[in-house]
């Protein structure tokens, strides 16, 4: 029986390579290695376009966001800028009115002495 018990534990640590000789096996291998790379690479691909997704989306929020703080600053622009708005002010304040107003804001260095 010693015999028989020693042998029994030799066959079963050791593994037979000789399965590897036939080409059914062969191919197996081979299609499981290539079905492997072509899930890695597939799953790398959608992460790759989900992650583009998600910059793009959040670009577009900060866009839409720039989009309403340019829209509400040229509002309060519009109004400072008004004519009778300012003229408005300026009675208000008991200030004296100014001609040609507009010029005075787009060239700032009117005031400036030559």
């Amino acid at each position: 029986m010693t015999a028989v018990s020693s042998l029994d534990r030799t066959q079963r640590h050791s593994f037979d390579w000789s399965v590897f000789s036939n080409p059914v096996v062969i191919i197996n291998v081979t299609l499981i290695c290539f079905l492997v790379v072509g899930f890695t690479y597939y799953i790398a691909g959608v992460n790759a376009v989900a992650s583009g997704e998600y910059s793009i989306s959040v670009e577009r929020a900060k866009i839409a966001k720039l989009t309403e703080s340019q829209s509400f600053l040229t509002i309060e622009k519009s109004a400072t800028e008004d004519p009778t708005a300012a003229m408005a002010f300026a009675q208000a304040q008991h200030l004296v009115e100014a001609k040609d107003i507009v010029y005075v804001f787009e060239n700032n260095d009117v005031a400036l002495q030559k």
